[in-house]
């Protein structure tokens, strides 16, 4: 019979409302990444084309971001618009 080994992984998670990302929170952000491995923020308020910004705050970390005309753009695709 087999054996099973189980790894285990200490997740740091972080989750912030910025109510609105600009550079006088970038140092806040960056304390953050540096307590977490991951990073969930919202209400960045950034369009699309602003969005790489985020990818410069941190080396150590990969960003990913989606703008709200985006989500709309998806809603209004499949037929959902939220109230």
């Amino acid at each position: 019979m087999g054996s099973l080994l189980l790894n285990s992984f200490n997740v740091r998670i972080c989750s912030y409302n910025c109510r609105g990302y600009n550079d006088s929170k970038k140092w806040y952000v960056c304390e953050l990444l540096n307590k977490c491995d991951f990073l969930f923020l919202q209400e960045h308020w950034l369009s699309e084309s602003q969005l790489s910004c985020l990818s410069v705050v941190s080396n150590d970390h990969i960003a990913v971001g989606v703008s709200l005309q985006k989500l709309l753009n998806v809603f209004e695709i499949i037929g959902f618009l939220p109230a």
